[in-house]
């Protein structure tokens, strides 16, 4: 009796050992989680001023500022993309694998949605600029727009999917 009453007792701890592992599993993965989305959070402001200083060099037509302000909204663009990469990529608890797996799908049509829009941008510079663009390009800016529109879905997935997983609502 005494010993099944201690191989009880040791498994209720290792049990309790087991979920209280489990636990730190999913906080450490969201503060993991929490740090990537702040860091893109404090580059929210200067990505809204390179975009501001696109479109005043793109109004200006001020071609040597275009370039520079299009080179720096780019590198923002291209850390987005690694910060949604690697949200995406953290390793995730079991219980978030799915989550995991739609975070992977949607910042993969993110990544897309702002390389669409840096084409848009070239594009738009050119026929400013010349008022010359190919038929072939006009036809291109409208296919961007319509990409465009079709990853807004994403943007909202993976906000949905980040606030599941960091407990902002309900499942």
């Amino acid at each position: 009796m005494k010993k099944r009453m201690v191989a009880l007792c040791m498994a209720a701890v290792l049990a309790f050992a087991v979920t209280a592992c489990g636990g730190d599993d999913v906080a450490a993965y969201r503060e993991s989680i929490n740090s990537i989305i702040t860091e893109v959070q404090d580059m929210d402001s200067q990505v809204n001023d390179a975009v501001q200083a696109v479109q005043d060099a793109l109004n200006n037509q001020d071609e040597a500022a275009y370039e520079e302000q299009l080179e720096i909204l780019q590198g923002y663009s291209d850390t987005l993309k690694e910060k949604y990469q690697a949200i995406a990529n953290e390793k995730a608890p079991e219980e978030y694998a799915q989550d995991q797996e739609q975070l992977k799908e949607y910042a993969d049509q993110l990544g897309k949605m702002l390389d669409a829009s840096m084409e848009m941008y070239e594009i738009a510079y050119r026929y400013a600029v010349t008022q010359d663009v190919t038929d072939e390009e006009v036809e291109r800016l409208s296919e961007l727009q319509e990409e465009i529109a079709s990853y807004a879905e994403a943007a909202d997935g993976f906000d949905e999917v980040l606030n599941r997983i960091m407990g902002n609502t309900e499942e």
